[in-house]
């Protein structure tokens, strides 16, 4: 098969991803002998701040590790390491996609939420927490990627709401296959320990809801069941 070489990457020329301002491909370091995933970033200020936040975070289970990044021709790319496993969704919450039934979601929205947590932990919110944006490995709840930090920004109150607020929404999404218009009828299917948990998230009143990625685990994880 074709492949192209840039620095001491093997790339297989057509993308597996892309996105607005981004592209990216499945690649081979002949150095390391390791598979990787190579962003192909156009605006290079956009990029420098996503590899600065992988950069930061460090290293998780649940987040992408970062081996390196460069400029080359006006164009930054970040080289990642490879996550094998699939979108949970196609697009957003309203997309319809597979139920993974409680368990296996309750568990799978603890592990974006500690995800969520490395990234809060050094400033910054994630704003894009979305099924396409969450690989998952043999359908393992232990085995999600949160990805693509192309829209994350510094942390306020209200960038923080709205992680934990997506969070929830993507608990919902895991059980029911897509969250509808009237979040209300979506709760009904859900047991009701989980459901007050869930609906915190949601509360009119900011005050009221939770205040941390911590917080929020420490709700869920009374209601996990061992997987």
């Amino acid at each position: 098969m074709e492949e192209d070489r840039l620095k001491n990457y093997e790339i297989k020329p057509r993308p597996i991803g892309k996105g607005c301002y981004s592209y990216v491909y499945f690649a081979k370091d002949t150095l390391n002998q390791r598979k990787v995933a190579i962003k192909k970033l156009f605006d290079v200020g956009m990029g420098k701040k996503e590899a600065l936040i992988m950069k930061k975070y460090g290293v998780s289970p649940f987040l992408p590790e970062i081996y390196e990044s460069f400029t080359i021709e006006n164009k930054f790319y970040i080289v990642m390491e490879w996550c094998s496993g699939r979108r949970i969704g196609h697009w957003n919450f309203h997309s319809k996609g597979r139920k993974f039934g409680r368990k296996k979601a309750t568990l799978i929205t603890i592990n974006l939420l500690k995800a969520l947590e490395k990234i809060h932990n050094i400033g910054f919110t994630h704003c894009d927490l979305l099924p396409k944006n969450v690989l998952i490995e043999d359908d393992n709840p232990n085995k999600v990627k949160l990805i693509d930090f192309g829209l994350a920004k510094p942390i306020t109150k209200s960038s923080l709401y709205g992680d934990l607020h997506n969070a929830a929404l993507m608990c919902i999404y895991l059980i029911n296959g897509v969250v509808s218009r009237q979040l209300v009828d979506d709760l009904k299917t859900i047991d009701k320990p989980l459901k007050e948990v869930l609906y915190k998230s949601f509360h009119s009143d900011i005050t009221k809801r939770y205040q941390s990625t911590k917080e929020f685990i420490e709700a869920l994880t009374p209601l996990q069941e061992d997987f």
